[in-house]
């Protein structure tokens, strides 16, 4: 992982509003480092929760590895 990527992650972790571009860019994290074939829907505010949930998940886990 590189340094942009980890400055993405800690910046999307630490939202509490996100734009169309963060949750993309979340949506593309999640499947570069935690499931190539995540797919969540922009526009459901069920399915945004769930993504930012499993994204700052796996970041509070992973943050010190990587």
């Amino acid at each position: 992982m590189n340094e942009t990527d980890k400055k993405e992650f800690e910046r999307l972790y630490n939202l509490t509003t996100a734009k169309m571009l963060d949750k993309h860019l979340a949506q593309d994290l999640i499947q570069r480092y935690i499931d190539p074939g995540a797919k969540y829907c922009m526009t459901c505010d069920p399915s945004i929760r769930a993504m930012f949930r499993r994204l700052k998940m796996w970041w509070e886990e992973n943050k010190d590895k990587v």
